[in-house]
């Protein structure tokens, strides 16, 4: 019936037909290219998030002036 299609599960072999795909093609597809820059902007993403954090969290550890003021705002 069109209200409730029935799927096939085809379970691993769209998968392995997508990454088979990825890596016989040449030059290699967009799918292999936006994996590559998935996993560069989450590198860095990741990496920037940490330092700034920790960068944040020794600022807010001395004392310095308006720490009362600026502490609240922060962690707010």
């Amino acid at each position: 019936s069109k209200t409730f299609p029935s799927y096939a599960l085809t379970g691993p072999r769209a998968y392995q037909r997508l990454w088979r795909w990825t890596f016989e093609s040449d030059p290699p597809s967009s799918w292999y290219t936006s994996i590559i820059n998935m996993g560069i902007f989450g590198f860095l993403y990741i990496f920037i998030c940490l330092a700034l954090g920790l960068f944040l969290a020794i600022l807010l550890d001395q004392k310095i002036r308006g720490e009362g003021m600026l502490r609240p705002i922060y962690l707010y």
